[in-house]
C-alpha cells in the first residue's frame, strides 16, 4: 500500500539524515524550522508552522528548544507588541552552514538506489502528490507569500 511505503520511506529518510548529521545534534524539524527562519526572517510561530507544514504545538516546542540553544531569537514585533517574530542568530547560521554538507549527503543517500532519470521522475511525482494532497494535511504547507496573508 502506498501509505505504508511512504511511512517506511520517511522512517528510512530520517534515519539516514540523523546518521549523516549526528555530529550536529539537530532534529529534522529543528533543521526545517531554522531553514525557514533563515530564509524568511521576521515571521511568527504561526507563519512558521504554515511555511514548513508542522502543527502549531510542535512548532512551539521546536522554537523553545532552538531559542534555548541560541540558534534563534524571538523579538517583539515593533508594529504589534503582542506578536513575537523569529530570527536566526549567528550561532544558528553557523549551525546551518555546518549542516550543509551532511544534509546534502543524506539527500544523496536517500536517492542513491535510483538512476539520475529515476530520481527526476520520482521527485516530480512526489512533488505532485504532496502539492495536490496538501489540503488533506492536518498541518497544510503554505508558500511564504500565502502565509503572510
Amino acid at each position: 500500500m502506498p501509505g505504508h511505503l511512504i511511512r517506511r520511506l520517511q522512517q528510512i529518510a530520517v534515519s539516514i539524515w540523523l546518521d549523516e548529521t549526528a555530529d550536529c545534534d539537530v532534529r529534522p524539524v529543528q533543521f526545517a524550522a531554522m531553514a525557514a527562519i533563515r530564509a524568511f526572517p521576521g515571521n511568527d510561530q504561526m507563519d512558521l508552522s504554515r511555511i514548513i507544514g508542522f502543527d502549531r504545538s510542535t512548532i512551539q516546542d521546536v522554537v523553545i528548544r532552538l531559542e534555548k540553544r541560541g540558534f534563534i531569537e524571538r523579538r517583539t514585533d515593533p508594529s504589534d507588541k503582542r506578536r513575537r517574530i523569529l530570527f536566526i542568530t549567528d550561532a544558528g547560521n553557523a549551525m546551518m552552514d555546518r549542516m550543509d554538507v551532511p544534509n546534502l549527503a543524506a539527500q544523496g543517500r536517500i536517492l542513491e538506489p535510483l538512476t539520475d532519470e529515476e530520481r527526476e521522475v520520482f521527485m516530480a511525482l512526489l512533488t505532485r502528490l504532496v502539492q495536490v494532497n496538501n489540503r488533506f494535511s492536518r498541518a497544510p504547507f503554505q508558500a511564504q507569500n500565502e502565509a503572510a496573508e
